[in-house]
This record gives structure tokens, C-alpha cells and sequence, in this order.
């Protein structure tokens, strides 16, 4: 019997003019979320501290630099990749970025939105990163509109 291995990820919720960045799965990236939007982040190497990983995984993703909040929740997900079950662990940031970032997407990704969080079911969002918005709004992070 072969265990599920088990990560630890980041999830940045990087917030600008009070809108939330997402970021959309190009076609040629391997994983079950293709064409859907997810946030900026990823799995935490070896030795690597959360807000280390942040910043890595957001410079790889969007070319950003960001400043890293406070931690506001965790969620745990198991998604199947490369048919075999993983057991993540994620913790979401509330992060800031400076007023007008230039957004250089990686080859994983192919589209990005600002959103107004409170809208965030009217895109293809990931599954398990709805969990996350709906903390996100219930702490009181919504837009000014």
C-alpha cells in the first residue's frame, strides 16, 4: 500500500484598489484545473519557510514583488495528480503589492483578473479556494464599492 504524501502550501490573497488578484491555469499546465482561476502560491520546498515560499511562488507566477500580511486561514485539500491522491495543507496571506505591479505571467498561467472579492463566484474559481474567499469576506476584507 502506498501512503498519500503530504504538503504544506501557500495561497496569497494579494489585494490592490480593494480588488483580489486571480490568476487562470493555461492549457499546458499539468493539473486537474486547467482554464479554472486560481490565487497565486504553491507548495512549500524543503527548508523553505511559508513567507519565503510566498514570495518565490508569486515572483515565479506573476513577477511581483509582495508584501506579506497576516496568515487568515487554512484549508486542506486532496486533489489527484498524475492519477495519484495528495493531502495538502494550505494556509492563506493577505498580501499588498505596490500600486501599479507589472504582471508578467508564467507559462503556467495565461490570464489574470482584479476582482471584487465579493464576486468571486461569478469566475471559474478553483473549489478549494472558495472556502478561503468566504473567510476572507467574513473578516471583514470586502471593497469599498
Amino acid at each position: 500500500m502506498t501512503s498519500t504524501p503530504h504538503y504544506s502550501a501557500v495561497r496569497a490573497f494579494i489585494v490592490r484598489d480593494d480588488k483580489v488578484l486571480i490568476i487562470r491555469e493555461s492549457q499546458q499546465y499539468n493539473s486537474p484545473n486547467k482554464g479554472k482561476y486560481d490565487l497565486p502560491g504553491g507548495k512549500i520546498a524543503p527548508n523553505e519557510s511559508p513567507e519565503e515560499c510566498l514570495h518565490r511562488e508569486i515572483k515565479e507566477e506573476t513577477g511581483m514583488s509582495i508584501i506579506i500580511g497576516e496568515p487568515f486561514c487554512t484549508i486542506i485539500w486532496e486533489p489527484i495528480v498524475n492519477d495519484q491522491e495528495q493531502h495538502i495543507t494550505g494556509t492563506f496571506y493577505v498580501c499588498t503589492t505596490n500600486p501599479s505591479p507589472n504582471i508578467i505571467l508564467s507559462n503556467d498561467h495565461d490570464n489574470y483578473l482584479w476582482i471584487d472579492p465579493k464576486k468571486y463566484l461569478d469566475y471559474p474559481i478553483i473549489e478549494t479556494n472558495k472556502p478561503a474567499f468566504e473567510e476572507y469576506l467574513s473578516r471583514g476584507h470586502q471593497s469599498k464599492e
